[in-house]
């Protein structure tokens, strides 16, 4: 539990607490954009989670965060193969695997806002869940959602546009 703690970004009440009595009127309520870019997440998080908001409004995950870097260190059991007198292998480990994105998204608790993922994810995993009158659109040319887990969520629409995501649907 405390490795995962490490790794999960979590930004609660980006558009306004859920138990904000002076938003019930939403007409009147400004619709706020929120833009949610590399700047809000600390060092080492990689995976986000956004909750407990109410709207309306737009939260805007930026093409910023696709920019996030981890390295995956090689594998140090495995050895290059020498061969005496073989001039030509250098016997160089392997460097680490650059990962670039989220590594996962995770929408709980959220109403009525719309959500626009413009980044990569990794995994291509969005778990929505306990979310009301909410609508997920995916676009860009690197957002990347191929599995969607919903639980538990009332007026959700989910939309790809011009993503990699949404090419064979």
């Amino acid at each position: 539990k405390q490795r995962e703690e490490g790794v999960v970004e979590e930004l609660a009440g980006l558009l306004g607490a859920l138990d904000d009595e002076t938003a019930d009127n939403t007409e009147e309520k400004h619709q706020e954009v929120k833009y949610v870019t590399r700047d809000k997440l600390s060092a080492g998080k990689r995976v986000m989670t956004i909750c407990d908001t109410k709207g309306p409004g737009k939260i805007v995950l930026t093409e910023d965060l696709t920019n996030l870097e981890s390295a995956t260190p090689a594998n140090k059991s495995l050895q290059p193969k020498s061969f005496k007198d073989d001039a030509e292998n250098t016997e160089e480990m392997p460097k680490p695997t650059i990962h670039r994105g989220l590594i996962k998204l995770m929408l709980r608790n959220l109403h009525q806002c719309t959500v626009v993922v413009k980044c990569k994810i990794i995994t291509g995993t969005l778990e929505i869940s306990h979310c009301k009158d909410v609508t997920i659109i995916v676009e860009g040319d690197d957002a990347t959602v191929v599995t969607v887990q919903a639980d538990l969520c009332t007026g959700l629409d989910i939309q790809f546009h011009d993503s990699p995501s949404g090419k064979n649907v």
